[in-house]
């Protein structure tokens, strides 16, 4: 059950080259602010406050910082996102008023005969986990967002840029490369081999091993292939051949272990 409700979300400008078409009717708006850095988009009516563009946002690493009215059992809210080193991203919610520190513990502080300064820090302690993220949108700009995006797997990488190209690129398999099977393949434009294994029942895996699988062995591309099969791609021309047999043979090590869900 969900509620369609106000939402409005903040992003670079920037950013707006690498979104799909997005809807633009009588009850949304899109406007560059003053600043001509951040661009406001809102609908008046969204499901459960989160304004449509928001997946796409997220699934591609773009920040930004989006709110929802009150509404009913639902609070008010503020959501920041931001990308973070080793291609990672992090998200904080703040509900309306969170940091307002309690009339009622400034009274008891003072009662404590705590001094001015230790009722200061108290407040700022206090009110220090409501604060936004940073850096501040307008400070982020693609040359920032491109050197985190050379953090992430080639896979990711070739999808941003297709939709930055104006390609249809699927946001929510944005590290999954369908109809491919292992042995022999052209993959980023070169030829190698294909190995991969399927992930056990009910193991958590996330897209970040992705991410992590070619920090570890460099030259390797690992991607999605369908809903349960992680594949890694090992070809000549990023990798010596001389090197290929011992690396074929970690890397299925690594595949084998990271789908039973156990530390690689």
């Amino acid at each position: 059950m969900s509620d369609s409700f106000y939402g409005d979300v903040r992003f670079p400008a920037w950013a707006l080259r690498f979104l799909p078409e997005f809807s633009q009717e009588d009850s949304t708006r899109l406007e560059l602010e003053p600043s001509s850095k951040v661009y406001f988009y809102e609908e008046d009516e969204c499901e459960n406050g989160e304004v449509s563009i928001i997946a796409n946002l997220a699934a591609m690493g773009i920040p930004y910082d989006s709110s929802s009215a009150e509404y009913f059992e639902y609070k008010a809210e503020t959501i920041y996102f931001r990308f973070r080193d080793n291609g990672t991203t992090e998200e904080h919610g703040v509900l309306e008023g969170s940091d307002r520190v309690p009339a009622q513990d400034i009274i008891d502080l003072v009662d404590n005969h705590l001094t001015a300064a230790e009722i200061g820090k108290w407040c700022r302690d206090y009110i220090a986990p409501f604060q936004p993220l940073t850096p501040p949108l307008e400070e982020i700009t693609e040359s920032d967002y491109r050197a985190w995006l050379d953090q992430k797997a080639q896979v990711f990488r070739d999808h941003v840029l297709a939709a930055l190209d104006g390609k249809h690129v699927s946001i929510s398999r944005m590290y999954t490369i369908h109809g491919i099977e292992d042995g022999e393949n052209t993959l980023f434009s070169m030829p190698g081999t294909v190995w991969s294994k399927r992930l056990q029942p009910r193991v958590r895996f996330s897209d970040k091993q992705i991410d992590e699988g070619e920090r570890l062995f460099l030259g390797v591309r690992f991607f999605m292939a369908g809903k349960d099969r992680v594949a890694a791609f090992i070809s000549p021309v990023a990798i010596s051949p001389t090197d290929i047999p011992g690396l074929t043979m970690a890397v299925t090590e690594y595949l084998e272990t990271i789908c039973k869900g156990e530390d690689a």
